[in-house]
C-alpha cells in the first residue's frame, strides 16, 4: 500500500510540474519561425510530449529504486560489519560475503545506467528544441530551458549514483570516469566551485596510483581560496602538501606545512598536531 501511494504522489508531482510549465506560456501566443510559419505550437506539443515522457520514467524509476535498495539491504545482511565494507573493499579483502556485496554495487550502477539510456533521447530532443529558440515566443523559450535543466538534473542524479556505485564497491577507475563525466557537465566557469565533486576525482586519481591528476583537482580548491584562508580546512592543506611530496616538489609542500604550522596554536592542547608537522619539516628540510 505504500509503495503504491508514493508511486500514485510521484506521478501526481509531475502532472502538477508538467501543467505549471505548459502554463507558463499562452496557448493564444503564435510564434513564427524566420519564414513566417506558425512553429510555437508545434514546440509546445514536443515539449508536452517529453514531459509526459519524463514523468513516465520517474515511476518506474521509483520502482528501480525500491528494488536496489532491497537487494543491498539484502547483501549487507551478511557482512560482519556493513559501516566498514566500502573500505575494506578498498583494501583489497575478499571474503565471499564482501563479493556478494560488492556484485549487487556493480549491478545496481549497471542497472541505473541502463536506465539512464532511456534519459538520453529526451535530453537531444530538449537541447534540439533550444535550437529553435529564436524562432518562438519569449514564454515558450523559458519553457525549452525549463525542460533541459528538468532532464538534465535527471541525468546527473542518475551518473551520481552510478559513481556512487562504482566508488562504493572499490571500482575507482569507473567511478572516476562517471565522475569526469560529471564534471565535464558543468560550464567551465563554476565546475571548480563544486568541492565535494573536485575532491572525489581527487581522491579517485590518488586511489587509482595517479599523485599527479590527484594534485591537480586538489589544489584547484586549494588555490582558488584567498592565502588567509587556505589552511582552515587543514585536510585539504596536509593532503595537497602529501601529493606536492609524491610527486616531488618538497618546496611547494614545504611551505604548506609551514603556512598550517603558522595556523595551529603552540599550546599544551595542539602539541601533538604542531610535532607531526614540525616532524614532516624536518624530514623535508634535510633532504
Amino acid at each position: 500500500m505504500r509503495h503504491e501511494a508514493l508511486k500514485a504522489a510521484i506521478r501526481w508531482s509531475g502532472a502538477l510540474v508538467l501543467a505549471l510549465v505548459l502554463a507558463a506560456a499562452p496557448a493564444s501566443a503564435p510564434a513564427y519561425s524566420r519564414d513566417g510559419k506558425e512553429d510555437g505550437n508545434e514546440v509546445e506539443e514536443q515539449l508536452q510530449r517529453i514531459n509526459t515522457q519524463l514523468m513516465e520514467l520517474q515511476t518506474k524509476e521509483f520502482d528501480l529504486t525500491m528494488k536496489i535498495q532491497q537487494a543491498q539491504q539484502k547483501a549487507q545482511q551478511g557482512l560482519e560489519d556493513p559501516g566498514k565494507a566500502t573500505q575494506q573493499l578498498a583494501q583489497g579483502k575478499r571474503s565471499r560475503e564482501l563479493m556478494r556485496y560488492k556484485a549487487v554495487l556493480v549491478a545496481s550502477a549497471q542497472k541505473v545506467q541502463q536506465f539512464d539510456r532511456r534519459m538520453l533521447p529526451l535530453l537531444k530532443q530538449a537541447k534540439g528544441l533550444q535550437k529553435k529558440q529564436n524562432q518562438v515566443e519569449k514564454p515558450v523559450q523559458v519553457m525549452i530551458d525549463q525542460t533541459v535543466a528538468r532532464v538534465e538534473a535527471k541525468h546527473r542524479g542518475n551518473l551520481e549514483k552510478i559513481a556512487r556505485f562504482y566508488k562504493q564497491a572499490a571500482e575507482h577507475g569507473q567511478a572516476l570516469r562517471i565522475y569526469r563525466e560529471i564534471y565535464s557537465m558543468i560550464p567551465e566557469a563554476e565546475r571548480d566551485k563544486n568541492e565535494d565533486l573536485v575532491k572525489s576525482i581527487g581522491d579517485l586519481y590518488a586511489k587509482g596510483g595517479n599523485p599527479k591528476g590527484a594534485l591537480n583537482f586538489y589544489n584547484k580548491i586549494f588555490e582558488a581560496k584567498k592565502p588567509k584562508d587556505r589552511y582552515k580546512d587543514k585536510n585539504l592543506a596536509k593532503t595537497v602538501a602529501e601529493l606536492h611530496v609524491k610527486t616531488g616538489n618538497g618546496r611547494a609542500a614545504l611551505a604548506i606545512y609551514r603556512g598550517l604550522l603558522d595556523q595551529i596554536p603552540n599550546d599544551k592542547k595542539h602539541k601533538g598536531e604542531r610535532e607531526g608537522i614540525l616532524k614532516k619539516i624536518n624530514a623535508l628540510t634535510s633532504r
